[in-house]
């Protein structure tokens, strides 16, 4: 975070503002500070996110996604519940990125019964190079202050920086590719469009279809599994920032560790890691307890990468 006049000359993907070249060495003598009239500060502002994050709130989002492993491709939409929290609102602004294309966008307004959704103009724009501005231009008259709309965003994402794609040569059995994302701390906007701050959080669900033989993990706290349409159900009950939202699919196979620890790898990694992590697992919670007070996630599940 940062303040509105203080935007860093460079940004890395950790919102770490990096040294200015020329600057002074670490070793040079400050001047001290003399004292004075008492500067009053603008708003904080988060300088690594472009969106308009301050004029909604964003009390649930939704993905229905299909991975396509053959050509390394996540298709789907995304669902976005928001309500206005300023007047005269007539754009919402997303963190996005040059690797996501977006297909259309619509919008409804359920308070008033609408059925068919509508159209929606949009525009994407040149941010930093680690992401991209999309700016969507709302319906007049139907977005009010306090009043709910729904956004839905059909895309497509490749290789972003969130989405690591391994060929099965790249894995420990190499019989079947596997999929991961990061999108820790600014890379989620190629994994989804969203307001890429900390500053916001909301739940989450996801509904993910892949190949038979796949299993999908995500960072919820609900899973279920439909076996005769072959995809994967998840519930993120509390509310976390977009960063956290993340997935891997692949042949993956688990182990409980304790009561309310499992551990996830391929077929081949599972011994390894149970016997690495073997006993770990539950005295970590009950430190983390300790100084946190209770863990509120219900069970800890750890993946094993290949």
């Amino acid at each position: 975070m940062a303040e509105l006049h203080q935007a860093p000359t460079s940004l890395c993907c950790c919102r770490k503002s990096l040294p200015v070249s020329g600057g002074p060495f670490a070793g040079d003598k400050q001047p001290s500070a003399s004292p004075g009239p008492r500067v009053s500060r603008g708003p904080l502002v988060d300088v690594a996110s472009v969106s308009n994050f301050r004029c909604f709130q964003l009390c649930h989002l939704h993905l229905d996604l299909k991975l396509n492993f053959a050509v390394k491709e996540m298709s789907g939409w995304l669902v976005l519940d928001l309500v206005p929290v300023q007047p005269a609102v007539c754009t919402l602004v997303l963190d996005s990125h040059p690797s996501l294309l977006i297909h259309s966008i619509d919008c409804k307004v359920p308070e008033d019964g609408q059925e068919a959704p509508v159209s929606l103009t949009y525009r994407v724009d040149p941010f930093t190079d680690y992401g991209s501005s999309l700016s969507i231009s709302l319906p007049s008259g139907t977005v009010k202050p306090g009043r709910r709309i729904q956004i839905t965003i059909r895309y497509t994402t490749t290789d972003g920086p969130a989405i690591w794609w391994l060929d099965s040569e790249l894995t420990c059995g190499q019989s079947c590719p596997l999929v991961f994302t990061q999108g820790h701390s600014v890379c989620n906007r190629s994994f989804f469009p969203c307001f890429d701050t900390p500053a916001v959080k909301s739940t989450y669900t996801a509904a993910v279809r892949v190949p038979e033989g796949m299993t999908v993990l995500m960072s919820a706290s609900q899973s279920s599994y439909s076996k005769q349409d072959r995809i994967f159900h998840f519930s993120m009950e509390f509310p976390v920032p977009s960063y956290l939202v993340a997935l891997v699919a692949g042949q993956l196979e688990h182990a409980d560790l304790g009561p309310r620890s499992r551990v996830w790898a391929e077929p081949c990694l599972l011994s390894c890691a149970v016997k690495k992590l073997g006993g770990s697992v539950e005295h970590w919670l009950d430190v983390a307890e300790d100084l946190f007070g209770p863990y509120l996630w219900g069970r800890c599940d750890i993946v094993f990468l290949p």
